[in-house]
């Protein structure tokens, strides 16, 4: 009788237990994705406009992967008549090649892909090759993760990209290279921009460069 009440006790303490600790995560990530909408200062971000309009598409032909040289060596309208078809180029600052699977991936999930195009730089695609508990935290590896919308193929990335003791500022929506904003003003600048709809244009401004539909 006494054994089975005290069995009755440490459950009920393990349970409160349990609860406790969900209750505080739930709270802790419910603060964070707050302080993400209020500090993440990411509206004039080109890689931002690139996957917004990366899942905007009707349908991708042929999909152009890789960094900088594909985010800015290529028109996709020109290459479009070229190749008869849509063309996207998924190109973003520094992506690395386990972003590019993780683009790809995405694109594969979600559209009829005729032809992929990989960038093969060196230095994305060789020249940085750093030992799995040697990886950090970079702000191009969060560029792309930021905005994948299929969380087993985000988690998977970030896994892959980041070593374990940098899994919970990769997982959180604030931390370590996360377009994070702390100046003031630019908080209430980037707050007006998300609270009066200007945010969700997805419109490109920077000195002579422009946006062109397509990546």
């Amino acid at each position: 009788m006494y054994i089975e009440k005290i069995f009755q006790l440490l459950y009920n303490e393990s349970m409160y237990r349990f609860l406790k600790v969900s209750f505080f995560i739930i709270i802790f990530f419910i603060i964070c994705n707050i302080l993400s909408f209020f500090l993440r200062n990411d509206r004039n971000k080109y890689a931002r406009l690139v996957m917004q309009d990366f899942y905007d598409q009707e349908n991708i032909d042929f999909l152009l992967c890789g960094a900088s040289h594909v985010a800015h060596g290529i028109n996709p309208q020109l290459a479009k008549e070229y190749f008869s078809g849509n063309v996207f180029c998924s190109g973003t600052s520094a992506q690395k090649m386990p972003a590019t699977y993780a683009v790809l991936k995405e694109a594969i999930n979600k559209y009829k892909l005729k032809k992929v195009f990989v960038d093969l730089d060196f230095g994305m695609a060789i020249g940085q090759q750093i030992k799995f508990f040697d990886k950090k935290p970079s702000v191009d590896i969060y560029l792309v993760s930021t905005y994948l919308k299929n969380k087993l193929i985000k988690y998977e990335y970030l896994l892959k990209a980041t070593s374990p003791k940098y899994y919970l500022n990769s997982i959180l929506p604030i931390g370590v290279d996360k377009q994070i904003e702390l100046n003031p003003i630019t908080i209430v600048k980037n707050l007006k921009s998300k609270t009066t709809g200007e945010y969700y244009d997805y419109n490109y401004e920077a000195i002579n460069a422009s946006y062109v539909r397509g990546g």
